[in-house]
């Protein structure tokens, strides 16, 4: 997905559902796009403001927006409650709040934009204390509709609420989305008094830090949730990857060694190495017997290994899941086993597995053997892609 708006866009957009359609924000998120639509949380994703989507996106949204509301318009009132109620971010609003007022702050106006999106220039053509005109020149092959225009016409008008001014006068006389070569406004702000700077000047550090505070109170939680994230997926990551070197060395195994016997006690050994898993059983289909036996068996005591030798299963043996998982060739996971139930097979009650996998081993279709594999651990699972 390309990174054209951050979502410190789609925040705003979010947060105005939020304060003023909160039973329709649910609404707003459908059909944004295939990898919004995607995540396990679409919401979280897009109210994380260190986080980019593409134009396409923040197009639906507002659209979307439109359609909830009936109003061809709310863009720019989302806009200007982004700004108005000070919901820009706090990194945009030290930088706002530095430049002391409207006019040095349109000076910057480009720097600030791009925090914000990465599809326009601003061309700040001239300003006085108490107006301005600017230009908006959008890219060509960034995709963009007037709903673009109305939101930044929005935020201009509430740029100077930030520093307790009434809202300013924005009147646009080009616009890009109706052929002109650009989008250009005009606007106008209230000037404060010198009385009224000074004591806003004096106040404004303390004002800027609370709600600092509190917004980074609430990233350093969000970070502590992604940290989280982030070390479970790591764990996962490493799982797959021992399974990927497991199924590598396997393979090496198997072209390398040509005594059956020796190539499933390695197989075994690897399995048990590379997972999570305690024990690991390879048992061989005998047709000539009609029966299931078992052949090598690692994580085992070497009395129960002794005791397990030879351990044979018919495999008409209805009640034996080796012999199913043999004649079906399905896998079967068992994530909870009861070995001291009086169905359970003798061999689950001689191994004492707390959960097990059972996989056929398929040659030409055909099934010729079963892996078991199992753990003993009361807190593991095991599950299918296991």
């Amino acid at each position: 997905m390309e990174k054209h708006h951050s979502c410190l866009n789609t925040r705003a957009i979010i947060e105005y559902f939020q304060e003023n359609h909160p039973d329709r924000v649910s609404r707003l998120l459908e059909g944004l796009a295939p990898e919004i639509d995607s995540l396990a949380n679409p919401l979280e994703f897009l109210m994380e403001i260190n986080n980019w989507v593409s134009s396409q996106v923040v197009i639906r949204m507002f659209a979307n927006a439109r359609a909830i509301t009936g109003n061809d318009r709310i863009a720019f009132e989302i806009g200007f409650q982004s700004a108005a109620r000070k919901k820009l971010g706090y990194v945009q609003r030290i930088i706002m709040f530095a430049h002391k007022n409207p006019r040095r702050t349109l000076k910057r106006v480009q720097a600030i934009n791009d925090k914000f999106n990465r599809n326009k220039t601003i061309e700040v053509v001239n300003t006085t204390r108490d107006r301005a005109t600017v230009r908006l020149h959008w890219f060509q092959e960034v995709p963009g509709i007037i709903d673009f225009c109305l939101f930044n016409q929005g935020i201009y008008t509430g740029i100077p609420t930030i520093w307790n001014l009434p809202p300013a006068q924005v009147v646009e006389t080009k616009c890009f989305f109706k052929g002109d070569d650009c989008c250009e406004y005009y606007f106008k702000w209230e000037r404060k008094s010198r009385w009224k700077e000074a004591v806003f000047r004096w106040s404004m550090p303390w004002t800027l830090l609370k709600s600092t505070i509190d917004e980074l109170e609430q990233d350093k939680e969000l970070l502590k949730k992604k940290f989280n994230e982030i070390h479970k997926l790591n764990v996962q990551l490493k799982e797959k990857i021992d399974q990927l070197l497991c199924l590598h060395q396997s393979g090496t195994a198997a072209l390398s060694e040509l005594n059956l016997d020796e190539l499933l006690k390695v197989s075994m050994h690897l399995l048990i190495k590379f997972t999570k898993l305690d024990q690991a059983c390879a048992f061989l289909v005998d047709d000539q017997k009609g029966s299931v036996t078992l052949h090598y068996g690692a994580g085992l005591e070497p009395e129960l290994a002794a005791q397990l030798h030879g351990y044979r299963v018919p495999l008409k043996e209805e009640n034996s899941l080796i012999a199913r998982v043999a004649v079906r060739g399905v896998p079967v996971v068992i994530p909870r086993l009861d070995c001291h139930s009086p169905s359970a097979d003798s061999l689950f009650r001689a191994l004492q597995p707390k959960a097990c996998i059972l996989v056929p081993l398929m040659m030409h279709g055909r099934s010729i053997g079963v892996i078991l594999a199992a753990h003993t651990r009361e807190a593991d699972a095991i599950t299918k892609s296991d």
